[in-house]
């Protein structure tokens, strides 16, 4: 599997989203008579890293179609760097 970056938005519903993304494609795929875990974990860490990129927990689930393939419109994006620093927090106040 190639790597792909996305932009991670929050990480709310990821690991539902990949359990239940692999058990509906051992469920498919048991249905056919085969058994490719690879395609399995694969499909569900696409639709885990599109949960990431979107805010929300249930709105951030993607629809099957939404999985595969990964389209033109949607390329790959850099991560942002992040500086968590204490000091990067406008919260934060040094005592």
């Amino acid at each position: 599997m190639d790597e792909v970056r996305y932009a991670i938005a929050n990480n709310m519903c990821c690991r539902d989203t990949f359990v239940g993304t692999y058990g509906v494609e051992f469920v498919k795929q048991k249905r056919m008579g085969k058994w490719d875990i690879r395609h399995a974990v694969q499909r569900a860490c696409k639709a885990s890293a599109r949960t990431i990129c979107v805010l929300g927990a249930q709105e951030a689930i993607p629809w099957a179609d939404e999985i595969d393939p990964v389209s033109a419109e949607d390329p790959p994006v850099e991560s942002p760097s992040v500086d968590s620093s204490p000091s990067s927090d406008p919260e934060y106040v040094e005592e």
